[in-house]
């Protein structure tokens, strides 16, 4: 019986190396998710707390650092979308797994019980 907290769990040894099966990128979808909420909202909170220093800067300095906080959101919003489409991609790819699973089963199932009869 596999502990909850393994974080091997979701894995499958083999002789080459590891595995991943549906269970484990189901969880990966998941992590993923988690961290790109929890980056996403660190990001947020340091920006705004860098937001008063707009007050601060003067002329081109002011410039600048409006430039810099836009570049800032352009790539926390990348960032975001990149980990988005890793989560779902991961999500899609437990499903077709799972399904490709199943299929397996059934053939082998049929197969077996064409050799009994």
């Amino acid at each position: 019986m596999s502990d909850k907290n393994d974080p091997t769990r979701g894995f499958l040894k083999m002789a080459s190396g590891y595995g991943l099966d549906a269970e484990g990128m189901a969880k990966a979808a998941v992590d993923v998710d988690k961290v790109n909420n929890d980056i996403t909202s660190e990001l947020r909170s340091l920006r705004s707390g860098l937001e008063p220093l707009i007050g601060i800067w003067k002329g081109s300095a002011a410039t600048s650092f409006g430039k810099l906080m836009e570049q800032w959101g352009a790539e926390t919003e990348k960032l975001n979308q990149a980990l988005g489409g890793i989560a779902s991609t991961l999500k899609e790819q437990s499903g077709g797994y799972m399904l490709q699973e199943e299929e397996a089963s059934s053939n082998i199932s049929s197969i077996a019980a064409g050799l009994d009869g």
